[in-house]
């Protein structure tokens, strides 16, 4: 594609990621917020998170974990807002048994 485009330049060349976040289906929104936070994940870690479904994985690499904490839920940013047509909201439902120090 350089040469057709009159340039000598070699593509700068993307290590495969060695981390990957697997989703449970192939659903366009699941895999939407999980590209999401591999690209957070990514600028944090400082290096490529992959996505991939665990309908189709065969990987040889290391699985991300995104549990969250309830504790850690507090913080501002952790838990990202809703990309898309609703409005940036996120809503997160609880167990009304929940213990109050868990919420």
């Amino acid at each position: 594609m350089a040469a057709a485009l009159g340039s000598d330049a070699e593509p700068e060349r993307m290590d495969e990621p060695t981390h990957y976040i697997l989703t449970r289906t192939d659903s366009p929104r699941e895999l939407l917020w999980a590209r999401l936070q591999a690209m957070h994940l990514g600028e944090v870690l400082g290096h490529r998170i992959g996505v991939a479904s665990q309908t189709s994985a065969d990987l040889v690499s290391h699985e991300v974990s995104l549990a969250i904490e309830p504790a850690a839920a507090r913080e501002p940013g952790v838990i990202p807002r809703c990309p898309g047509p609703f409005g940036g909201t996120t809503i997160v439902l609880l167990p009304p048994d929940l213990p109050p120090m868990a919420k």
